[in-house]
């Protein structure tokens, strides 16, 4: 797995982002016709959380196998991987760690389901495990976009500061907040200093009731799986 995974400008398309969809796959499809989707040219980036409490999370997986959708991991692919391999016995060392069986409870409180059988976890398993879980799109305006799923960490203000840490560092020191983090959000909707070096941070995870922007992050998870909420996608701009 590649943590920080980054795109050459799209010389020939556009470049589409989408909200977490919770298996809300019907609605992804009416979303790709709106917008006259093209994945000849076109490339679909994603905030993460692809399952979960929406009714079709094994076609919203199978995006991963499409070559034109681009995903970082959410919470809930972590929630995923680990409930299945407590259930499918997908571990060493005798016993199952109590970390796993804590992350199953989870995961079945958050609306999990588990896949079939052990051929479809594996199969979904290796994408899933092979997601980064920071993205930069560098677009052909000239700008340049992050995407990760939840929030960097609020000491990190610098985008270009990731450049300068090993795959390890970030994994260690950013995971927490990349996957769970809210605290941008809920400690200063007021005052918020945009993070340097980059456009626009897209994120997802905190549901908002509308797309709205904090500095230079841009929340775009409009709860597609509630009854009044709606799947967010948008040109990146």
């Amino acid at each position: 797995m590649k943590f920080f995974k980054k795109f050459d400008k799209n010389l020939y398309g556009r470049d589409l982002i989408v909200s977490d969809l919770h298996g809300c796959y019907s609605d992804f499809r009416k979303e790709l016709e709106r917008w006259n989707f093209d994945p000849e040219i076109d490339r679909m980036f994603s905030v993460g959380d692809l399952v979960d409490r929406g009714p079709d999370s094994r076609s919203c997986l199978e995006l991963l196998e499409r070559s034109w959708f681009h995903a970082v991991k959410g919470n809930h692919e972590i929630l995923w991987l680990d409930a299945h391999k407590y259930w499918m016995n997908d571990f060493q060392d005798g016993d199952c760690p109590v970390d796993l069986k804590i992350q199953c409870t989870l995961f079945f409180k958050n609306g999990g389901e588990l896949s079939e059988d052990r051929s479809t976890y594996f199969h979904f398993k290796k994408y899933i495990e092979e997601l980064p879980s920071i993205i930069e799109v560098n677009h052909r305006s000239g700008q340049k976009f992050g995407i990760v799923h939840a929030e960097l960490p609020t000491k990190l203000n610098d985008w270009d500061a990731l450049g300068h840490m090993s795959e390890e560092e970030m994994a260690n020191t950013l995971g927490e907040s990349l996957y769970w983090g809210r605290k941008r959000y809920s400690s200063n909707k007021l005052i918020h200093p945009p993070i340097e070096n980059i456009d626009r941070l897209y994120v997802g995870h905190t549901i908002v009731d509308e797309v709205m922007e904090l500095g230079n992050i841009r929340y775009i998870d409009t709860g597609a799986f509630l009854c009044d909420g709606k799947l967010t996608m948008e040109v990146m701009k």
